[in-house]
């Protein structure tokens, strides 16, 4: 498809083109929030040795609050990944 006379390139606006402070917040935390699930590794040791002690010891205790939180902030980053790939 040919490009439009006049057509701009690159992220630059045209002046009469506003963005609202609200879609500003929204894409500040969208970029926070895609870095932070970057920069989460996949694994922590840490607390896979702590919760195999806590196994052995017969202490573990589930919470299942925290496995709701977990399942949340996984729907999250899947999404984030999903809308980031487009």
């Amino acid at each position: 498809m040919a490009a439009h006379a006049g057509a701009r390139t690159g992220s630059a606006l045209p002046a009469d083109v506003k963005i609202s402070d609200s879609a500003k917040d929204r894409s500040a935390a969208i970029t926070k929030a895609t870095e932070i699930a970057k920069n989460t590794p996949d694994i922590r040791e840490d607390r896979v040795a702590a919760l195999k002690a806590q196994i052995d010891g017969g202490t573990y205790q589930i919470d299942s609050g925290k496995i709701a939180d977990g399942m949340m902030r996984e729907a999250v980053k899947d999404r984030l990944a999903e809308t980031s790939g487009r």
